[in-house]
């Protein structure tokens, strides 16, 4: 970032603003962490094989990575809060879409490899519209944020998606207990996504690129404005030397947690020995202490210890490590909640790193495609699931040990860069 843009103070960003980013954050934080919770138990009662749950989520990730570019690009040309928007829609049809093939499921009236083929496309809309919120909202958090200030604020952005996830296993239980079963997670998440997208369009603030945007359709021109041809596109974000680093280092963060998430419901399931309904509130548990551990490292160790992004992402590759290491090393059920704890306050200091140190090394024309790189990794990275599962299936200690792999490698680059900068190189 230049010198000029980093002196620049762009206007305090409301509290109330604030709130309705963090609101759309904790809206996918619920959604995701109450889908990954309860669909172990989903696939085993409808009879899909694991590995198919995994191909769900993949085939997902693979949409949200084509569509983030895609959604990234509209931002910097329709406006921040008109795809934040379509984000949130996108995820109430996907959740809404899936409660009702759930619950069609379950009666048991359709053959198995129909209701997949349902659920499969239900889910798509989860990557090809939701995709559209990660982007546009921390492109419009970081334009109304100084550099200074930015690690707090994503980790903020960040903790409202962890509170999500504390919230998510907690009620989920709950809704699996209402007459529509394990199909009402997802009914009554779309539901209340309806709330959060009401309050969005009502009182989030119209941002400058869809003030323009909604001139120029006024006066007729639908062209591309002239006045964002300095837009920095994907490649120039990839070439840049200063982000490349960070972008690396968040893809490797990325692969390891999206590995982790996918199979921690089948580890629990696994080490208590129970069915896969009795299994939940230990899954519930277990999702728990992680989702604590990370609204704790980011709503209140990253504001007190103000670390810069590198040493965030070493202490969050360190504490990876130890989590994978313990879970492979000890057994039973508790050392599984002991290791997803850990890890996952070490991506709670990675992510806002990963987010923060590429967001201030490009230019504010950037800052969308940037962005949408970031979430075009999150999504991508659960590509990998169907063979991260077929690897435990194989060896249970497998994938830990990936993982530990994977964190140590993150260790490595931020120890080798802090050696560079106190060398002067």
């Amino acid at each position: 970032m230049s010198e000029a843009e980093a002196q620049s103070s762009p206007p305090e960003l409301p509290r109330p603003t604030l709130i309705l980013l963090s609101g759309v954050s904790l809206m996918g934080g619920v959604g995701y962490a109450g889908m990954g919770s309860v669909m172990p138990a989903i696939g085993r009662e409808l009879g899909f094989p694991d590995f198919m749950v995994s191909a769900v989520f993949s085939l997902s990730a693979l949409c949200g990575l084509i569509f983030s570019h895609v959604w990234a690009r509209q931002a910097d040309i329709r406006g921040r809060k008109p795809v934040i928007e379509i984000g949130v829609l996108g995820f109430i049809l996907s959740m809404g879409a899936c409660g009702v093939v759930v619950g069609i499921g379950l009666l048991h009236v359709l053959p198995v490899m129909m209701i997949f083929c349902m659920f499969l496309f239900a889910r798509t809309f989860n990557g090809t519209m939701a995709s559209a919120s990660p982007p546009a909202t921390q492109a419009y958090l970081i334009e109304r944020t100084t550099p200074e200030r930015r690690t707090q604020a994503i980790a903020t952005l960040s903790g409202a998606g962890g509170l999500g996830t504390i919230i998510g296993p907690l009620v989920t239980p709950l809704m699996v207990g209402t007459p529509l079963g394990l199909a009402g997670p997802m009914i009554f998440l779309a539901l209340a996504a309806m709330g959060v997208l009401f309050a969005i369009r009502r009182y989030l603030p119209e941002d400058e690129y869809a003030r323009r945007f909604r001139t120029r359709r006024q006066a007729g021109d639908l062209s591309a404005p002239t006045g964002h041809s300095t837009r920095v596109g994907l490649k120039a974000v990839l070439a840049d030397r200063a982000a490349r680093p960070f972008l690396l280092c968040g893809l490797m963060v990325m692969l390891c947690a999206a590995a982790l998430n996918q199979i921690i419901g089948f580890v629990v399931i696994d080490r208590v020995g129970l069915s896969p309904i009795a299994s939940l509130p230990y899954i519930t548990t277990t999702m728990l202490a992680g989702s604590v551990c990370a609204v704790f490292g980011q709503w209140v160790l990253i504001p007190f210890l103000k670390y810069p992004p590198l040493r965030l992402l070493m202490l969050g590759g360190g504490l990876g490590i130890a989590g994978a290491l313990v879970i492979v090393v000890a057994g039973g059920f508790p050392a599984v909640v002991v290791g997803y704890a850990l890890m996952s306050l070490g991506q709670s200091f990675a992510f806002p790193a990963v987010s923060t140190g590429a967001s201030l090394a490009v230019s504010r024309e950037a800052q969308a495609s940037t962005a949408g790189v970031i979430a075009s990794m999150a999504g991508g990275s659960y590509l990998t699931t169907p063979a991260v599962l077929f690897l435990y299936g194989h060896v249970h200690s497998a994938p830990f040990l990936l993982i530990a792999v994977g964190m140590g490698a993150v260790v490595g680059f931020t120890v080798w860069a802090a050696l560079r900068r106190r060398q002067g190189l």
